[in-house]
């Protein structure tokens, strides 16, 4: 009785810790006004900006974790971890760069919320990034 009651404090506290932050901007059109932007640069921005929103320190982020599908060349191939290093997060943050194609960005926030609900950590950043 008593493990059942955790269990379901638990997922009330990542119901409650999942706080959502949405960037509306264009989508990178041919020859568009991002055209010149970096997905990792946006990504940092959003990162910084969502970090600053849930009023938490970035030394608190255990990972950063990012869909991404088919990623460019020009890319490095962890989108996740240079958007991190980029926002200024620690160098003990990991980040993990995951692929579902249309269902990335989905897939990061899972895997997210499943990491905390498996006590695998506390506080994580997730969403996607297109390039």
């Amino acid at each position: 009785m008593k493990a059942e009651k955790s269990k379901t404090r638990r997922r009330n506290d990542v119901t409650r810790g999942c706080h959502s932050f949405s960037s509306a901007y264009p989508y990178r059109r041919y020859n568009g006004v991002l055209k010149d932007v970096r997905p990792d640069d946006l990504g940092a921005f959003v990162i910084q900006e969502a970090i600053k929103r849930a009023g938490i320190a970035p030394t608190e982020v255990e990972d950063v974790i990012l869909g991404c599908a088919n990623q460019l060349v020009r890319i490095t191939g962890n989108i996740a971890r240079m958007a991190l290093l980029l926002a200024g997060l620690p160098l003990i943050v990991s980040g993990q760069t995951v692929n579902r194609l249309c269902g990335s960005g989905l897939q990061a926030v899972n895997a997210a919320a499943q990491s905390i609900l498996a006590n695998a950590g506390d506080v994580f950043v997730a969403g996607g990034v297109r390039v």
